[in-house]
This record gives C-alpha cells, structure tokens and sequence, in this order.
C-alpha cells in the first residue's frame, strides 16, 4: 500500500534518520535480539510506520550494521575486506 505525499511527510517529520536509529538501537537493546532486521521490523511495527519509506530513514550507521549482518548471513557476497 502506497503512501500518499500528506502521509509520507508526516512520518518523515515525525521520524528523522537519527530518531530511527536511536529507536531500532533501543528496542535491539531491550528486547535483547541478535539481529538488527528484527529490530528494524520491530520498530515500525510499534510506530506503524510504513515498510516503504523505511530505506529513506536509514541512516549510514544502521545501513552498515544491516549489511554486515546480510554478509554474515549470505544474503549478499562479501565485499574485499580485509579481516581484523
């Protein structure tokens, strides 16, 4: 389901980039889950936020702990880093 423009502004004023991320990083945290995807999922499900606009709020923090954690599950091939 599409948002419409009224729609999509209100959940971007009401949600920024940094907001989002402070609130998938709590409910990780106190939900104690071992994946970022959940808490992603959680997140907007207790916020009713739409899965669409979702990529908008990511900011580069959270999208590199989703990618990691897609690497470390196969999801997507790795890229040439060395180990540490």
């Amino acid at each position: 389901m599409a948002l419409t423009e009224a729609e999509f502004l209100e959940v971007v004023t009401k949600h920024t980039k940094i907001s989002f991320s402070l609130g998938v990083e709590e409910i990780k945290r106190e939900w104690e889950l071992n994946s970022y995807v959940d808490a992603v999922f959680a997140f907007i499900d207790e916020n009713d936020i739409e899965v669409d606009i979702v990529p908008k709020l990511l900011n580069k923090s959270l999208k590199d702990k989703l990618e990691l954690e897609a690497m470390d599950l196969n999801l997507i091939p790795r890229t040439g880093a060395l180990p540490i």
